[in-house]
């Protein structure tokens, strides 16, 4: 399992001991950053990796949404034109 995948199931764990302590917040960044060896915060990633993540892209926008902001973009643009002549 990766390190994010562990830090993920360490945060509830986190949380409680935090709450047990008062102390100062045990955080996943802090544990990351300084409990976890250099060896095992390093990231291989694949060409496959980027593959599937294009695959689960979702675009933010829909097509009817960017095509209103194209047609809001054209009309400011042609009044700016018109207003410099």
């Amino acid at each position: 399992m990766s390190h994010v995948g562990c830090t993920e199931l360490l945060i509830p764990f986190l949380e409680e001991f935090n709450s047990k302590t008062g102390g100062t917040a045990l955080t996943p960044q802090y544990y990351i950053e300084e409990m976890v060896s250099s060896k095992d915060k390093a990231v291989l990633v694949s060409q496959l990796d980027f593959e599937q993540a294009l695959q689960d892209l979702v675009p933010s926008v829909t097509q009817s949404e960017l095509d209103e902001y194209a047609n809001i973009q054209r009309r400011f643009s042609r009044d700016i034109v018109n207003d410099d002549g």
